[in-house]
């Protein structure tokens, strides 16, 4: 069976299965899509802070040996088995397929927008599509992350990036065994709960060497933040995180 053909029988399924749960999904069930070259980094650090704040996870990967019918049973955990929050990867060939959810948040992570046209235009499909009071995160230090929520009025916006303008940014970074920087939030956050989170500022430590996860890190916390989960699991979560092969998603 082909890929496309896959991916349709998958989108019939869940719009079935969400005639039943339509109203139980969107009141008991959080959504975040990501999207962008970070996007398998920055997918396991959020999965890795939200369950180390005790919530329960479930991520759809950006892979067809997972997204079949006879693996239509994550509909079932999603619904039934007190799943809290669903972390999607977006990519071209889940467009259907994702877009059948209502999306709360939404996470940019390319550093340079390198990639092909009508990719960026789903990416935009997303943000566009967020309903008033949700959360739009970009890397502000992609030079074409704007366009991403220029059609959308309603959405909260969140930027992060090393550029001083971004809402979310590092400062004091060096570079030893690991990687230790200063975190400042520089405006104040309206969380998915509606709860304003003023400036602030906090170090961390990321078990890496590579300066791209400042990135992820950076996306991660603001994940972290706009769900309101407390600033001491944040530190320490990120503190206990292996930036290595076995800790991101295939």
């Amino acid at each position: 069976m082909s890929n496309d053909k896959k991916v349709g029988n998958i989108v019939s399924k869940l719009k079935e299965t969400k005639e039943d749960y339509h109203n139980f999904i969107y009141e008991s069930v959080l959504f975040i899509g990501v999207t962008g070259i970070q996007s398998k980094m920055t997918i396991s650090l959020i999965e890795h802070i939200l369950k180390y704040a005790g919530l329960k996870t479930k991520i759809l990967q950006a892979n067809f040996n997972d997204l079949n019918t006879e693996n239509i049973d994550i509909i079932d955990d999603i619904f039934k088995n007190g799943v809290d929050i669903v972390i999607i990867e977006v990519f071209p060939k889940i467009l259907d397929f994702i877009y059948n959810f209502k999306f709360d948040i939404a996470v940019h992570t390319s550093i340079e927008n390198s990639y092909p046209e009508d990719f960026f235009k789903i990416q935009k499909e997303l943000f566009c599509k967020l309903d008033r009071g949700k959360i739009a995160i970009i890397n502000i230090d992609d030079n074409n992350a704007l366009k991403l929520i220029e059609d959308n009025n309603s959405a909260l916006v969140v930027t992060y990036g090393l550029n001083n303008k971004a809402s979310l940014t590092a400062s004091s970074i060096s570079i030893t065994d690991y990687i230790n920087l200063v975190v400042c939030l520089q405006r104040s956050l309206t969380t998915i709960q509606g709860v304003d989170i003023g400036t602030l500022e906090f170090p961390i430590t990321l078990k890496s060497l590579a300066e791209n996860n400042i990135y992820s890190a950076l996306a991660s916390i603001a994940v972290a933040l706009s769900l309101n989960v407390d600033i001491e699991i944040i530190k320490k979560s990120i503190a206990s995180f292996d930036f290595n092969l076995k800790s991101i998603i295939k």
